[in-house]
């Protein structure tokens, strides 16, 4: 019902009327050659954006399992999710408040470190009482970094070749949250899922770093500047 709803919804909106005057339909097919001879600096900063994100499925999907094999019962289980959960949507709407105070681009950083940083804490506290505050961090940060990487996607391509480059970089995040998924319960089976939370944290910190030296700021500028800038 809730994809119906969203469907229903979408056909209703019009075209960007940017991508009318410029983008009519007919155009020609947009290559990935194309997207990365002309922006391949923006699409290795959004896709940094968002394959950090993709690392979450460890908590988004597998918090259950990483509670349970700890060793807490179902009532705990069940309040674990619904606390992270609860400091998910609160990251979210945080997100989308700070994003024109401080700008995309030092929300995105700052909170791509503060996650990697909660992968740690989640490492160190996995068999610790403390392992609930150290999830709904996680949690918190990820929304946060969601709401960063939607933005930024949106905002660091032209029109011509937007939906492409929108869709290759935020496929990426699909295939992270696999990949990072399916190899949650493989660690966890091995007894090493401490060892692999810090060295995903290690890696979204490299995501971190990897947006900070390529990435720009949107926040408060026309798209047509921006298209100028980042068409390098």
């Amino acid at each position: 019902m809730p994809a119906a709803i969203v469907i229903l919804l979408r056909s209703r909106l019009p075209e960007s009327s940017r991508w009318l005057l410029r983008g009519a339909p007919g155009r020609r097919r947009i290559s990935f050659k194309e997207v990365w001879k002309g922006y391949w600096r923006m699409f290795i900063y959004s896709s940094a954006a968002w394959v950090g994100a993709g690392t979450t499925s460890i908590f988004t999907i597998f918090t259950p399992m990483l509670v349970a094999l700890r060793g807490g019962g179902y009532g705990n289980m069940l309040n674990t999710v619904l606390a992270l959960w609860v400091f998910a949507t609160l990251g979210a709407m945080l997100g989308s408040l700070m994003l024109d105070r401080v700008g995309r681009r030092v929300l995105l950083m700052a909170s791509l470190v503060g996650l990697g940083l909660a992968f740690w804490c989640v490492a160190v506290t996995y068999r610790a009482p403390e392992l609930e505050y150290s999830l709904s961090l996680a949690m918190f940060l990820t929304f946060l970094v969601v709401s960063g990487a939607y933005t930024v996607q949106t905002e660091v391509f032209p029109v011509e070749v937007k939906s492409f480059a929108d869709g290759v970089a935020f496929s990426l995040n699909r295939i992270a949250n696999f990949v990072f998924g399916a190899l949650t319960p493989i660690y966890l089976h091995l007894g090493s899922i401490m060892q692999y939370l810090g060295w995903i944290g290690a890696f979204v910190l490299l995501m971190a770093v990897t947006a900070l030296l390529i990435g720009i700021e949107t926040a408060r500028r026309d798209l047509e500047e921006i298209e100028r800038t980042t068409k390098r």
